[in-house]
């Protein structure tokens, strides 16, 4: 997360916030740069593979796992999920802070620590979840809310079943 927050910070003092054409022009890497970033950081520990998103993610539902172990899966089977939605809790924040000169790779650091989670889940449990808004009664603090209250169960995605996978092809 050290090396997101520093790249994020360095991308958002690059950017003249004064310049509403140039701003404009740039919605949508400024809304995809910490996305495609974190993807890109997180991809180079991965096996030659298994270099798919949806095998960085932090968490990840019983019915998604399952097809990542057997990479068996149809386009847009599998779902990139920001459990906090990063436009809201994360970008707006930091731009906020960034346009006013108050931003720091430490606050970068600390408000990704706390929302900047990600999850792999499966199309069907999807359709179960808000897309872009935290639950009326969020308490700011529970990355899981959303998750809970589609009653989707998401446990820690532990990748050690791909390093197995790399061993066995490189004996």
């Amino acid at each position: 997360m050290r090396i997101l927050a520093d790249n994020y910070y360095i991308f958002l003092r690059s950017l003249p916030f004064e310049n509403d054409i140039y701003m404009e022009g740039m919605g949508e890497a400024r809304i995809k740069f910490l996305a495609n970033l974190h993807i890109t950081i997180t991809k180079k520990y991965l096996p030659k593979k298994r270099k798919d998103r949806r095998y960085t993610t932090d968490y990840i539902s019983h019915m998604a796992l399952e097809l990542l172990k057997r990479s068996s899966w149809s386009s847009g089977e599998l779902i990139y999920e920001h459990m906090v939605p990063k436009t809201r809790y994360v970008k707006e924040v930091c731009e906020k802070k960034a346009k006013s000169g108050e931003i720091s790779a430490e606050f970068i650091f600390q408000l990704l620590m706390k929302y900047f989670w990600t999850a792999t889940i499966h199309k069907k449990e999807n359709k179960l979840l808000s897309k872009s808004m935290m639950p009326l009664d969020w308490d700011g603090e529970n990355i899981f809310a959303r998750y809970n209250s589609a009653e989707i169960i998401l446990i820690e995605h532990d990748k050690t079943y791909l390093s197995y996978e790399s061993k066995i092809q490189t004996v």
